[in-house]
């Protein structure tokens, strides 16, 4: 499942739980912290994940080159690590075992190793690819950047994804 651990992905994927309890590969761009970190992560609640932020702010600030958009970076990429911790969790709680891969589904390499390392788990029997990226705007106004952003994950994950399981057990 791409883009399984946040977003709507993670919202469709449940349904699959509830019926039948498949063996979840989810494939991401975000890494997951350690498995210390994550712990930690599991026991904060809402004021605490407020407190967190805070504690950035204070301490970026005091570091030469602070900007208030790598603060909001530092907290965007928490409340995804949480996003993606407690949608694992339900995925969990409903039966399947769930494995998370860190990886840029644009780079075919890097989508046959993770696709090596599901396969050591059991065979492949389902895609489903509901990776990407999108910032809405009209495709003639974004950026080189924005477009390989939006259409790497989304049509290169796709193609790589298709192209390196043409020899699995494929059902759904």
């Amino acid at each position: 499942v791409t883009g399984g651990a946040r977003g709507i992905t993670a919202h469709m994927v449940r349904p699959l739980v509830d019926r039948s309890q498949p063996r979840l590969h989810l494939l991401g761009r975000t890494p997951l912290p350690d498995a210390q970190e994550q712990d930690r992560l599991r026991t904060l609640n809402e004021a605490d994940v407020e407190d967190e932020k805070k504690r950035y702010l204070t301490e970026m600030k005091s570091q030469p080159g602070f900007t208030p958009k790598a603060w909001q970076a530092r907290c965007a990429t928490l409340d995804k690590h949480l996003e993606m911790l407690g949608n694992i969790d339900v995925l969990r709680a409903g039966g399947s075992e769930v494995h998370y891969h860190a990886l840029d589904l644009s780079d075919r390499t890097a989508v046959a190793q993770a696709l090596t390392k599901a396969r050591s788990h059991g065979p492949l029997q389902g895609i489903l690819h509901g990776a990407g990226v999108e910032v809405a705007k009209p495709l003639d106004r974004k950026s080189d950047e924005l477009y390989q952003a939006t259409f790497g994950g989304k049509v290169d994950g796709l193609v790589h994804l298709l192209a390196e399981t043409v020899a699995d057990p494929l059902t759904h």
